[in-house]
């Protein structure tokens, strides 16, 4: 008599084999991805690559899955083809310093790539200034702490070197620092804010910093907050 478990291993080992060896197939059959291409040219808004200081441009695709594709061409070759497998992809077009630094850009845009065709961009993508950013630190002249204030927030206003109010925003006191998105290069003064209790008393804080902001780079400040009357 043979053994059970001889019986129920023979076919599970067959199967094993059938799945390993290249003569079987083991499920439905794949078709494999076509590829495809994009071609694109690009101009540096206003005065060009070298007045802008542009070196090389960061062409990003980032399909719906996946890893994002990611080539560099010199400035100055003004178009490129891409080759990729056929799918949807968001366009991010970049214009990188001498320092690596994105300092000129175009809106992301989605595309589709078919199998077997080139993707051909009709227009000229126009790379023009990115916006900067900065983040504000604060603290308290007197050195304590925001709880000791009583201060729950911090509001921070950003004018333009011609005292145009740019942006407003307030931020938890407790997370020390705020990031103010979306500025365009100049210099500009930041005033914080802020209201507490000393007792029953209600008290305020102010502070003003000067800060300058350059074209895609985030910058630094610190902002000390003094008891006003």
């Amino acid at each position: 008599m043979k053994n059970p478990l001889q019986r129920i291993w023979k076919p599970l080992t067959l199967t094993l084999f059938a799945c390993a060896s290249p003569l079987y197939a083991c499920g439905p059959a794949v078709e494999p991805l076509g590829e495809g291409a994009v071609s694109l040219s690009w101009e540096v808004l206003p005065g060009g690559c070298e007045q802008e200081g542009v070196e090389e441009i960061e062409i990003s695709l980032e399909p719906t899955r996946g890893a994002p594709v990611t080539n560099t061409f010199r400035c100055r070759a003004d178009d490129a083809s891409i080759d990729v497998l056929a799918g949807n992809y968001k366009l991010d077009v970049r214009g990188l310093d001498s320092r690596s630094r994105a300092v000129v850009g175009a809106p992301t845009r989605e595309i589709a790539v078919s199998d077997g065709f080139v993707t051909e961009l009709g227009k000229a993508l126009e790379l023009t200034a990115l916006p900067g950013s900065v983040q504000i630190g604060w603290r308290f002249a007197d050195g304590r702490v925001c709880g000791a204030h009583g201060v729950s927030e911090i509001e921070l206003t950003v004018f333009d070197d011609a005292s145009f109010q740019i942006a407003r925003d307030r931020f938890t006191c407790n997370d020390g620092a705020g990031v103010v998105l979306d500025l365009p290069q100049q210099t500009y003064m930041i005033l914080g804010r802020a209201s507490g209790v000393d007792g029953q008393e209600v008290v305020r804080f102010e502070g003003t910093v000067e800060v300058g902001v350059k074209r895609g780079s985030e910058t630094s400040a610190s902002l000390v907050l003094e008891r006003s009357e």
